[in-house]
């Protein structure tokens, strides 16, 4: 297998081990060439890559998103007490889901406040650290935010600026509180029958078997693609049927469903959503680009994965896209011959793309 990177490199993000600067074209991470790689999830500046249950990290450490000491420039193993079945990347933060079913986390959580770490004591964890006993059954990652089922209930943990936890502020209650464990949806709520979640930055999205989208959290670009501004904690149902998949950049969303179809909502000043035009959507927008298995976004580009390649647009100052030169309104397939796809993810201003 193969892991290959490109994009920003100013923070360590690509994990070559070489000094700053940025790359259009794939760089190759030898580390992995005789692995088998299960998936890869980006932060905000960080990777995380899943081989055979062992987490290997890269990228910015400055809060700790790493969970281990040592160069932040190259790939490098994080100690779990056990073997870990998935992962998950935030702003400053990480999860894992060990084989037990416990959430593991690491790093901090930040609000417009500033640090607010995983507990009122202390603000940064360095190490991975048991946050919930499960048994953990799906996990998503927002930038300051999770969401996370147990048993048939879905919680969340984290910042909560705009609903994205699904519940209102405790502001009575004290910081202790508010950052504990808040329940999302009980055993008897529609809500806790999802199959599948999903988190954007400051968005929470939870997913039905039959692909109904339920979304909640920051709206006031349109990136719910619900046809208005209206931020909050209410669970309106997404207008879109079979919905597939979601990822959420920073003020914009996409959406993917089982008939391989992208949809896209929200922010549109670097032509992140890929509709040819630089104006903004609070509705969903269908996408042309045909045969889509895969979308991904994190800041303000975007990223598909087709039958037919890889393609990008939006953003692209650092060559995240894929190539070199300006930002792209509309999906550009990038001049790269990956083989088969196994797994892909983007940061804020870089690309992970995990071959076969």
């Amino acid at each position: 297998m193969a892991v290959y990177t490109f994009g920003s490199n100013l923070l360590s993000q690509l994990g070559t081990g070489e000094e700053p600067g940025h790359s259009s074209k794939p760089l190759e991470l030898a580390l992995f060439s005789e692995m088998k790689v299960d998936k890869v999830c980006c932060g905000s500046l960080h990777t995380l890559i899943l081989s055979e249950g062992i987490i290997y990290s890269f990228g910015c450490n400055d809060e700790f998103a790493l969970g281990r000491d040592g160069d932040e420039n190259v790939p490098l193993r994080i100690e779990v007490p056990e073997p870990v079945i998935h992962i998950g990347a935030g702003q400053s933060s990480s999860f894992c889901v060990g084989k037990s079913g416990k959430l593991y986390g690491w790093g901090t959580f930040r609000d417009k406040s500033g640090v607010i770490g995983f507990r009122a004591n202390k603000k940064f964890q360095k190490a991975p650290v048991v946050l919930h006993r499960g048994p953990v059954k799906l996990l998503a990652v927002g930038s300051n935010h999770i969401l996370y089922s147990v048993r048939g209930e879905v919680y969340a943990l984290g910042a909560n600026e705009f609903g994205e936890k699904g519940v209102y502020k405790r502001r009575r209650m004290g910081r202790s509180s508010e950052l504990g464990p808040v329940l999302v949806a009980n055993r008897r709520s529609r809500y806790s029958k999802c199959s599948k979640m999903f988190c954007g930055t400051s968005t929470s999205f939870m997913v039905s078997e039959k692909g109904e989208a339920f979304a909640f959290g920051q709206n006031g670009n349109g990136q719910l693609g619900l046809g208005d501004k209206m931020s909050g904690i209410s669970k309106r149902t997404v207008p879109l049927e079979h919905i597939h998949g979601i990822s959420g950049g920073e003020v914009h969303t996409l959406f993917t469903t089982k008939d391989k179809k992208l949809y896209a909502a929200g922010h549109n000043m670097f032509g992140q959503l890929g509709t040819k035009d630089n104006a903004d959507r609070d509705s969903l927008t269908h996408i042309d680009l045909a045969n889509v298995r895969m979308a991904r976004t994190k800041g303000f580009f975007s990223v598909a994965y087709t039958d037919d390649g890889m393609y990008s647009w939006g953003f692209n100052s650092h060559g995240e896209c894929g190539y070199a030169g300006q930002d792209s309104n509309a999906p550009k397939k990038m001049e790269i011959d990956f083989e088969e796809i196994v797994s892909f993810d983007v940061g804020h201003d870089f690309c992970v793309v995990v071959t076969k």
